[in-house]
């Protein structure tokens, strides 16, 4: 924190009074937080979706695949959670 900039003081007062601290650098690890960032750091933030988030937060696994990938057959796994779905009409 630069001490002779504004905005970063009215900031860490603006986190003193809501009992937040300001930091630097990544979150730690055992936090939802710091896993995405993790999953980030070694899958790419492009792949991070709204279901890792949910997942992150639930603390389940973070796993690659997303249900957008599943859907065009280029990637496997999911984070878990819904049903299976009925196969199309006329198949099997």
């Amino acid at each position: 924190m630069d001490s002779n900039d504004p905005q970063d003081v009215g900031a860490a007062f603006w986190a003193q009074v809501q009992g937040f601290t300001i930091v630097e650098g990544p979150a730690p690890p055992d936090t939802p937080l710091g896993r995405l960032q993790a999953f980030a750091a070694a899958h790419g933030s492009d792949r991070l979706t709204e279901d890792h988030v949910r997942a992150a937060i639930e603390g389940l696994p973070l796993l690659p695949g997303s249900a957008d990938e599943d859907a065009d057959g280029s990637g496997g796994g999911g984070t878990g959670g819904g049903g299976g779905s009925a196969p199309p009409p006329g198949a099997g």
